[in-house]
């Protein structure tokens, strides 16, 4: 998210309650405006599930009802559905996380939607059990932001064509891959249960990916060459796992120290 948004969306956080307990029929809210409690009531209602969606938010205890319905009405002033989108979710959030477990959740949505529009924050709120496991397993996460600060100057040391390292946005897998002018490394990496192991791994996959441009992989003559072959699927297969071996004994003649800890890698993903 940047700067000025994610500075927004905390003033909004902090903004302190209305001071005004709301007595709406059977609900009493402490520190929650009847104005409020009505937008968010009316938002919802205006969908099938809407009644039942409001009930359950009611239902919770007083701390995350108070924060759901601040929630959804912070939203809707940007965009009405997708407050009513994190609202439907928002019940089953709170049963996988704690409050800032889901307020984190929100601002990769919002930060989404700053981005790249309501299709992909969404997407996001949808893809909620995903982000909930990612944060159960915060504490063996890194994050490609956090190691920026290192990264970035290792690839300028390293010499060769300038790359910017950026987050893959695709929205497929966690991958690193190059297009030879930037290196797109996953924003979140947790495949060891080791966070050290996690950090390693990055610095591996960022090496890896300023290699493939260093010694040559992506030449054009010999990609066009496996483009005329018979099965071109299985030959460029077969090219890319040679150049893995071709890659590692480059690494290892020329950055030998490099290469050990890329070996030693996997020698625990083996393990």
């Amino acid at each position: 998210m940047d700067p000025d948004s994610r500075w927004i969306l905390r003033e909004m956080v902090s903004r302190p309650g209305d001071g005004e307990a709301l007595h709406d029929d059977s609900v009493s809210i402490p520190d929650v405006s009847r104005a409020r409690l009505q937008r968010v009531r009316a938002l919802l209602t205006r969908h099938g599930d809407g009644e039942r969606v409001y009930t359950a938010i009611c239902e919770l205890d007083e701390a995350q009802c108070r924060f759901i319905i601040h929630w959804v009405d912070v939203i809707a002033r940007s965009d009405s559905e997708l407050a009513r989108v994190f609202a439907t979710h928002a019940v089953q959030a709170l049963s996988l996380m704690d409050m800032a477990g889901v307020e984190a959740w929100l601002i990769r949505a919002m930060d989404a939607y700053d981005k790249r529009g309501l299709g992909y924050a969404i997407s996001v709120i949808e893809d909620l059990e995903t982000f909930a496991g990612e944060y159960a397993e915060r504490h063996i996460q890194v994050s490609l932001d956090s190691e920026l600060g290192v990264l970035q100057p290792l690839i300028i040391g390293l010499g060769g064509r300038p790359l910017t390292i950026a987050a893959d946005e695709s929205g497929k897998a966690a991958s690193a891959y190059t297009d030879t002018e930037s290196i797109y490394l996953p924003a979140n990496i947790r495949y060891f249960r080791n966070q050290q192991l996690n950090r390693r791994l990055l610095t591996a996959q960022t090496v890896y990916q300023w290699a493939q441009n260093r010694y040559g992989t992506w030449q054009l003559k010999p990609l066009e060459q496996l483009s005329r072959l018979p099965d071109p699927t299985t030959s460029i297969q077969l090219y890319a796992q040679l150049e893995c071996y071709r890659i590692e004994a480059c690494l290892a003649r020329d950055l030998p120290g490099l290469a050990r800890s890329l070996q030693a890698l996997n020698s625990a993903q083996a393990g």
